[in-house]
């Protein structure tokens, strides 16, 4: 079925194409422009950590670089200025929602490994359902592993974030790397498939979901097997398994 046109679904150098020019390669084969996927995600995540970490100067500069990310996408041409005031705010909703409702109410949803992992899948598979898209299943994919992989790692390894400088740049330098290398590994596997399902919102749901499983399970696992982290639960003379 193709694609119906409309102000909420194309962008706006296709409404507009001879007073809008897109600057971004690639960008005509972008989804729909009614919210800006990129404002609304910067607002969601770097707004949530601006609540949570409640400090004045990391909240000035996450105001600052969702800014500029919303600004960036009309100087491209890909957004009109009301698709990005939808999506900041869209992701300002989100974010109060995660950083002063969430704190009160998930520690009574994940009082045990098997209800966290079923709360968290069943809200990305509900979210896929109502919008499954190539661009959807990329932020949904991406949570739904790291929300799998923190709720392991939390309830088996402790993994301890901090560290002398030496060992944090060594587990950032490591991090990065085998990001890189699980990323491509996906990607080429899932290009072997045919051309029929490569393709397909569901099949990227689950690239992306492994890509943040190893992000929060994954790397962290490795860190403390290579030495290059602590275990908390031992610190803290806990047990190391639930």
């Amino acid at each position: 079925m193709g694609r119906r046109p409309g102000p909420m679904v194309d962008r706006a150098f296709q409404i507009l194409p001879d007073q809008v020019r897109v600057l971004l390669p690639g960008g005509e084969a972008l989804g729909y422009g009614l919210p800006s996927g990129h404002a609304l995600n910067a607002a969601a995540l770097w707004g949530t950590l601006a609540g949570m970490i409640g400090r004045p100067s990391f909240t000035l500069s996450a105001i600052a670089l969702v800014f500029l990310i919303g600004f960036s996408r009309i100087v491209l041409g890909v957004h009109f200025v009301h698709d990005v005031l939808a999506g900041w705010g869209i992701g300002a909703m989100v974010a109060f929602l995660m950083a002063r409702q969430a704190p009160l109410w998930i520690p009574r949803l994940t009082a045990s490994r098997r209800r966290s992992l079923l709360l968290a899948t069943g809200i990305v598979l509900l979210l896929f359902l109502i919008h499954g898209t190539r661009e959807t299943a990329v932020p949904l994919g991406a949570w739904l592993g790291m929300a799998w992989g923190a709720i392991g790692e939390s309830w088996r390894s402790g993994f301890d974030p901090g560290g002398p400088a030496a060992q944090r740049g060594l587990r950032l330098a490591f991090g990065l790397l085998t990001l890189g290398a699980v990323y491509g590994g996906l990607t080429l596997a899932f290009s072997l498939l045919p051309p029929s399902l490569s393709g397909e919102p569901a099949l990227r749901l689950l690239r992306y979901a492994g890509i943040g499983l190893w992000v929060t399970w994954g790397a962290p696992v490795a860190f403390l097997r290579l030495g290059l982290a602590r275990n908390q639960r031992t610190m803290q003379g806990l047990p190391t398994d639930p």
